[in-house]
């Protein structure tokens, strides 16, 4: 492969990410607690908080950065953007394996300027390294190297559950060749011996509440229950939706499928992949366009494909020219929306909401919401998993507690669940009463309040 293209096309990335790094977006939720859980982790439980449902490899980085003194926010956004380049590079490798260099870059060229991409790669999110790590298996699983394969797909699902998915998928294209089935044997070794390790964790975390078996798989079995999650429902349809709107181009992929070459295995295998994930992220109730990430190169690909395919065809440039040219507008306005979030100012208010645990460090918070967690050194204790759970682990809590941090949009209720929305309220008076109110907002529609509890330890 040529470097000039896909280097310019590289730094040309790398530029813009740094170059928004000056303004350091306010953690959400999911990276809040990834901060957190590696200050948990780094002290021993002292600081941060721990949700039992999470993968371990991406808390222990940021947990190591905060242990050492630096900022693990801003190495967070640093390693954010050098995993999401490593996606970048291992498209172009694939569209060149799967098709030639032209395919590859041309691939590479759409995701990068896909406003959700553009989005999420410098968040302290799992979804693009551990798609990065899957499809860099992928080639090495193509290529013949079940070891390295294996290794790979293991570290992505220490990074995120799912990626398992794509073990799956290299178990399926090995039995699909006979010449690969050897390959089997090694990619699960492989696989499970990066696994163990965390295995024995949840082991010593969990022995003495679950069995030896159920205590290993805990976070599987937790993190599984997410994949229900209605408030993040969508039809089934939505990946089909946001791939056509507003980047177009991905349209394209239906040409590219309809004129794949025949006999080349690498894109047979290539669409086992892309049909493993596609189906299971299609029947999961809980769908957001982050989770994309997982396939969307492979898409592209085949996009890249159908446009090289129809240039072809000099009567068809014309309406190839207007659909890229429609999706390159609809594409900058979602992308200077996003930009512009980016530059905004923040909210001094819920800044100071955000920042109230800087000061008091060996304070104990009872919180229904992990964003604070990311910016102090206290202790957080949970309860906003879901409102008979949070009720629960209230009252087994409140007592430890000095603080009490609560959000009713923390917690998702059907509007037809009365019964929910009655746990809710109920929930809602327990926060009100446990102690004096310090500090109370409300932001982009949602409240926040801080009570600072009677009854102390």
């Amino acid at each position: 492969m040529k470097a000039k293209p896909l280097t310019l096309l590289v730094a040309f990335f790398i530029a813009l990410q740094i170059l928004l790094l000056i303004k350091t977006p306010i953690l959400r939720w999911d990276e809040a607690v990834y901060v957190a859980m590696g200050k948990y982790l780094f002290s021993f439980g002292t600081s941060g908080l721990w949700e039992q449902l999470r993968p371990i490899i991406t808390p222990m980085i940021y947990g190591f950065f905060w242990k050492i003194g630096a900022d693990p926010i801003f190495f967070g956004h640093i390693i954010a953007i050098v995993f999401s380049t490593f996606f970048l590079i291992v498209t172009a490798r694939l569209g060149t394996s799967l098709f030639d260099e032209r395919t590859g870059i041309i691939a590479t060229l759409m995701i990068v300027i896909t406003p959700s991409f553009f989005y999420h790669s410098n968040t302290l999110l799992t979804d693009i390294p551990a798609a990065a790590l899957s499809l860099a298996a992928l080639l090495y699983c193509l290529r013949s190297r079940p070891i390295f394969a294996g290794f790979l797909v293991g570290v992505a699902t220490l990074i995120r559950f799912p990626a398992a998915l794509a073990f799956i998928s290299m178990i399926i294209i090995s039995i699909d060749d006979t010449k690969r089935r050897k390959d089997i044997l090694a990619l699960s070794i492989a696989f499970f011996v990066v696994l163990i390790p965390f295995l024995l964790f949840n082991i010593g975390m969990y022995h003495t509440e679950y069995s030896i078996i159920a205590s290993a798989f805990h976070p599987f079995a937790l993190s599984s229950q997410s994949q229900n999650n209605l408030a993040e429902s969508q039809p089934f349809y939505y990946y089909i939706q946001i791939l056509a709107f507003p980047t177009i181009w991905f349209l394209f992929s239906i040409v590219g499928f309809m004129h794949l070459p025949k006999k080349r295995m690498y894109i047979r295998y290539a669409l086992i992949y892309l049909t493993t994930h596609f189906i299971y992220y299609s029947i999961i109730i809980n769908k957001q366009d982050r989770f994309v990430f997982t396939f969307l190169p492979i898409i592209a690909i085949f996009s890249a494909h159908g446009i090289i395919i129809m240039w072809k065809i000099r009567w068809v440039r014309v309406f190839l020219v207007l659909g890229i040219c429609i999706g390159l507008i609809l594409t900058v306005n979602i992308g200077g929306h996003f930009v512009s979030w980016r530059l905004n100012p923040s909210d001094l208010n819920y800044t100071l909401f955000l920042n109230f645990a800087q000061e008091y460090p060996y304070s104990i918070f009872l919180t229904s919401n992990p964003i604070p967690a990311a910016y102090s050194d206290a202790r957080f204790l949970t309860y906003y998993h879901n409102v008979e759970i949070g009720e629960r682990d209230f009252s087994a809590f409140i007592n430890q507690s000095d603080f009490v941090i609560f959000s009713k949009e923390a917690y998702y209720c059907p509007p037809a669940n009365l019964t929910c929305l009655q746990h809710l309220s109920t929930l809602q008076t327990m926060a009100n009463s446990s102690g004096t109110q310090v500090l109370g907002l409300t932001h982009e529609g949602r409240t926040y309040s801080i009570y600072k509890h009677l009854h102390t330890r």
